[in-house]
């Protein structure tokens, strides 16, 4: 992302500090819980894909459906559902209208704005970002892999940071519904690699991307920069 600054937006280098998010690892934490099925009426018998943020359009919201048909309505899976949070008014409408009539409505399910999402997240199988335009280290990525669970993305800017691909889960071609429909029929049909990348999410949160850390990292520029002299030339 500095290097986004600099070559794209012409920010100069000695003026850019990098600190990366953290994520409250004590709130958003790995729980075997059922509460996403009691909380929105899931199908227990399906595992939860979930997706968190806003609806416009370079959050590739129609990537996702489109790949949620695909799975559903193609490949025929019998395993899984969706679960989109972050909607509001009317904006699941032009979403829901793809799928109306299909026999899927009640897998595809938006839940809007929630309060929830820390007891949310732990219960589902499988984290999604599918961005399709500008996108940077989204709080959403950390707050899924602190909370246990592998991450899907699109392979773009930040979040080919904010996700590693085959550590902590796995990125896609931007744009490409089939590419990620096929990158969660792998993790569904391997139930131990989605674990194993949703327990090393979790591990970089713990060690590398808490709270405590940030602040640590914050401080450590402001005091750098604001002390006297301070030098402007330091690579981020």
């Amino acid at each position: 992302m500095a290097d986004f600054a600099i070559y794209g937006r012409g920010v100069p280098r000695r003026m850019i500090d990098v600190i990366p998010l953290g994520v409250d690892v004590s709130l958003f934490k790995p729980e075997s819980t059922s509460y996403v099925y009691e909380a929105l009426g899931l199908p227990k018998e399906r595992r939860v894909i979930v997706y968190s943020g806003h609806m416009e359009p370079r959050k590739g919201v129609r990537v996702l459906v489109e790949a949620a048909m695909e799975l559903l309505l193609q490949r025929k899976r019998a395993d899984v559902c969706f679960l989109l949070c972050g909607n509001k008014g009317e904006e699941s409408a032009t979403f829901e209208r793809m799928y109306t009539g299909a026999g899927i409505e009640h897998l595809i399910r938006f839940g809007g704005y929630r309060s929830d999402l820390p007891a949310i997240f732990p219960s589902c199988y499988c984290g999604r970002i599918p961005s399709t335009g500008w996108d940077s280290f989204p709080r959403t990525s950390i707050e899924m892999a602190a909370s246990g669970l592998p991450v899907l993305a699109s392979r773009l800017q930040g979040l080919s940071e904010a996700v590693l691909h085959e550590r902590t889960g796995l990125l896609f071609e931007l744009g490409n519904p089939r590419a990620l429909a096929g990158c969660l029929e792998r993790l569904l049909d391997s139930p131990q690699l989605a674990a194993q990348y949703g327990q090393e999410g979790r591990h970089r949160c713990e060690s590398e991307l808490n709270l405590n850390t940030h602040r640590e990292r914050f401080v450590h520029v402001l005091r750098k920069r604001l002390a006297p002299h301070a030098p402007m030339g330091s690579p981020p």
